[in-house]
């Protein structure tokens, strides 16, 4: 995905060298692909950068995820119920 908005991107900025150059096409015409041209690249762009996010917290939990997990001693110990009479059976008389 990121890599076709690449892609595009570097066309689109190719066929906008190449308005450039052609003499014999009126202005306002060359203007207005340009203009089409600009606005599909700040598409672009926002999309490249909207993926970069999404990338970015993908690879971050993705690290998350890959951490082991170490309980510590006394979590490891502490029983949770919800039964009251094992809950209180802990606590001096």
């Amino acid at each position: 995905m990121v890599k076709r908005d690449l892609l595009e991107k570097v066309s689109l900025k190719a066929k906008r060298e190449g308005i450039k150059n052609v003499a014999d096409m009126p202005r306002e015409k060359a203007q207005w692909k340009m203009g089409l041209i600009d606005e599909a690249l700040g598409k672009i762009e926002a999309q490249i950068k909207d993926n970069a996010k999404f990338l970015n917290v993908e690879s971050h939990l993705g690290k998350l995820f890959d951490q082991e997990i170490v309980i510590p001693p006394s979590v490891q110990r502490t029983g949770v119920s919800s039964d009251p009479d094992i809950v209180g059976q802990d606590a001096p008389a």
